[in-house]
């Protein structure tokens, strides 16, 4: 079992807020951040049952998170089956809006996921096009992270873990979020050359 991260302090505080206050909360919130809290636990299979009471506002996000979990409880078969259907929604949104960054992010990832590294870097490399560094201080960074993600998984190592290295000089904000973390820090949460930039990302 890996050790807690250090990416979500506010477990303890959010099972209190359940346990003395759960009045306030309607059933979803409730299911929420239970799954919030087995997540942080490394308890992904519990978090995938609890998600899939949760309402599915966003078909690209939950499929990526689901995919992402399953990925992080071992389980590959699962994984593959949820990150197809991620791609399948990214792509439905991109025939609508071919720059929204965020769904280019989402099909980069899915893409490597499934072993379509050179589809994978293309369009990541789209979206960076769009946001990049020099202009989006949040986002361009962020999709520099994915990208090094995405470039490890295509046995580019050396260059993943350089770009890494680079970020660790950036400041952003878009690796850590104080309640809903990104999916994509399953996938390198026991990678000790991402340590310092997820738990302790440069801030803005």
């Amino acid at each position: 079992r890996p050790p807690r991260s250090t990416l979500f302090p506010y477990t303890t505080l959010f099972r209190s807020l359940l346990q003395k206050h759960a009045a306030l909360f309607d059933r979803d919130s409730q299911n929420a951040l239970q799954a919030i809290i087995a997540r942080a636990e490394h308890r992904y299979v519990d978090a995938i049952r609890i998600w899939e009471k949760v309402p599915d506002d966003d078909p690209v996000d939950r499929s990526m998170l689901i995919a992402s979990l399953y990925w992080a409880a071992g389980d590959a078969s699962h994984a593959a089956e949820h990150f197809r259907n991620g791609k399948r929604e990214a792509l439905k949104v991109l025939e609508k809006s071919p720059t929204h960054t965020d769904s280019l992010a989402a099909l980069a990832l899915a893409q490597s996921m499934l072993g379509q590294h050179g589809d994978a870097l293309a369009a990541i490399d789209k979206a960076r096009s769009i946001a990049p560094e020099a202009s989006d201080a949040t986002n361009g960074p962020h999709l520099s992270f994915i990208r090094s993600i995405i470039l490890v998984r295509a046995g580019r190592s050396s260059e993943g873990y350089a770009e890494v290295a680079r970020l660790l000089r950036v400041p952003f904000g878009g690796v850590q979020n104080w309640i809903e973390l990104p999916p994509e820090l399953l996938l390198v949460q026991n990678d000790p050359h991402y340590d310092e930039l997820i738990n302790h990302p440069p801030r803005l």
